[in-house]
């Protein structure tokens, strides 16, 4: 198995996300942002992005996927950030996933996550804590695992809610390889595929490329219908780099019908230090950021 070489939980670095708004110890900045447009398209991802489930073309049971994140814009030789375990459901009983995604200098992108409860089409979900991965090429067609739907791995050991799980997107060996460690039981759990670029690409003027694909993070969330609430909260520490900028979006898509409930992002990449907290908010949601990490 590749040997990644991270900081332990206690040395945290970079970035952090929550799913509610919490009382910070740092000042506040506000952003602007564009007002929500609940018209017919895609969201940021392009259609089938951040899909760590089988789809069906229509009726699936949890079609209203809620995505929040952010897009780096430095680029990257490895991504690995530590998060936390959460166990959260909604009534439904779907969790989260909490995913690092990596766009490449070739056009293709990586994705590895966490999720918890994890949503079958059909209904119901996969219990507990798993590792999600897919990859794109770069015409936007998902190509592992070779069903196009995603991929759910188990752990080879318990994790338990508010372990500290490390996620990486790291080349070598010519493959790209995705994995998750948990610090505190050791359980892990890894997949490889080729490696096409050798770089995972920021992107400083728009939130993705053209077919939606992006190097960052995104926690996401299925439900059976729209949601504008939160989760509890989830953070990401880098453990590598000192980010210095990145935007922050949110928004929200039917994966049936492709039309969107509500998108909104910052106007512009925001600035990242460590005595100003940035702070977005949109449609019952919110995220935070500074130099130390960023939040939702």
């Amino acid at each position: 198995m590749h040997n990644i070489q991270a900081a332990m939980p206690g040395e945290p670095k970079g970035l952090l996300l929550l799913a509610l708004i919490l009382s910070l110890a740092f000042p506040i900045a506000s952003l602007n942002h564009y007002p929500q447009s609940p018209a017919v398209g895609f969201p940021l991802g392009f259609p089938r992005s951040g899909q760590s489930r089988p789809l069906a073309s229509l009726a699936s049971a949890a079609p209203y996927d809620e995505q929040v994140g952010v897009t780096f814009t430095q680029d990257f030789s490895k991504l690995t950030f530590n998060v936390t375990a959460v166990a959260f459901s909604d009534p439904d009983g779907v969790g989260p996933g909490y995913l690092v995604n990596g766009l490449t200098d070739h056009g293709y992108w990586y994705q590895v996550g966490l999720s918890y409860h994890w949503p079958l089409t059909l209904g119901g979900f996969n219990p507990g804590f798993n590792m999600n991965y897919e990859v794109f090429d770069n015409t936007g067609f998902s190509i592992d695992p070779s069903n196009g739907g995603g991929g759910l791995k188990p752990f080879n050991g318990p994790v338990n809610a508010g372990d500290i799980v490390l996620l990486s997107l790291s080349f070598g060996l010519g493959s790209v390889v995705m994995r998750a460690m948990d610090w505190q039981t050791g359980a892990a759990s890894s997949h490889s595929y080729p490696a096409h670029g050798s770089t995972f690409l920021g992107l400083q003027s728009s939130l993705s490329s053209q077919l939606g694909f992006f190097t960052g993070l995104m926690t996401e969330h299925y439900h059976s219908s729209p949601y504008y609430g939160t989760g509890l909260p989830v953070t990401y520490n880098e453990t590598g780099v000192t980010l210095s900028s990145a935007s922050m979006w949110m928004d929200e898509w039917n994966t049936d019908t492709g039309q969107s409930v509500f998108r909104d992002n910052t106007t512009e990449p925001v600035q990242l230090d460590d005595s100003l907290g940035q702070y977005f908010t949109s449609n019952g949601t919110a995220e935070m950021a500074n130099a130390q990490g960023l939040g939702w």
